[in-house]
């Protein structure tokens, strides 16, 4: 994959947080095939996974009352302890 060809590259903005407001909305906005349109279709369909369904901080923030820091520790915490098994079930789907 040339990493040259990629849809963010090269995009410009007034000030550097402007830039990566830019850059982020492109990164979101791109579908994952235009990304991958170079790859074997099996690296493809393995980022049709979001991570989102296992935990997110939002969620962890609203529900156990923790602050940033520590709903991203319990995060994390819960990854370490529930990610295998996670990625097995979604591959078995």
């Amino acid at each position: 994959m040339d990493f040259a060809l990629l849809p963010w590259h090269g995009l410009k903005a007034g000030t550097k947080k402007q830039k990566y407001d830019v850059i982020s909305e492109k990164k979101v906005s791109t579908p994952i095939e235009v990304l991958c349109k170079n790859c074997p279709s099996e690296f493809v369909s393995y980022f049709h996974y979001h991570i989102r369904e296992l935990v997110s901080l939002e969620n962890v923030m609203e529900e156990v009352g923790l602050g940033p820091n520590g709903a991203l520790m319990y995060c994390m915490e819960y990854l370490d302890d529930s990610l295998h098994d996670w990625v097995d079930k979604e591959l078995d789907n």
